[in-house]
This record gives structure tokens, C-alpha cells and sequence, in this order.
């Protein structure tokens, strides 16, 4: 299973978000190698990053 297909089956969205930004090149790091997520999503509340899917 892939990072991005992870985060999605793990993370449960939030009731509410601040903001929402869509067509997002994410960049994340597991076990020190990276990973690209092209045209994702990231949802943020109160400062902090509560949501990254595909």
C-alpha cells in the first residue's frame, strides 16, 4: 500500500477546517525516504496540518 493510499484509509477529516488548498504537490517522509503526492489535497486547522490525501 502506497503513503497517499495510507493517509486516506487512516486519517479521519475533521468537522470543521480553516482552510482547504486543492492540486497541491505534497511532500512526505517515512522511514527517512521521501514521497511525492502530485495533486493532493491538504486541509489545515488552527495552524496545523489536520488532513493530506490524494
Amino acid at each position: 500500500m502506497s503513503l497517499a493510499s495510507s493517509l486516506c484509509l487512516t486519517v479521519t477529516p475533521p468537522a470543521h477546517c480553516d482552510s482547504v488548498w486543492r492540486g497541491a504537490t505534497l511532500v512526505t517522509m517515512q522511514d527517512g525516504r521521501y514521497n511525492v503526492i502530485e495533486n493532493g489535497a491538504l486541509a489545515v486547522t488552527e495552524g496545523k496540518n489536520c488532513l493530506a490525501w490524494p
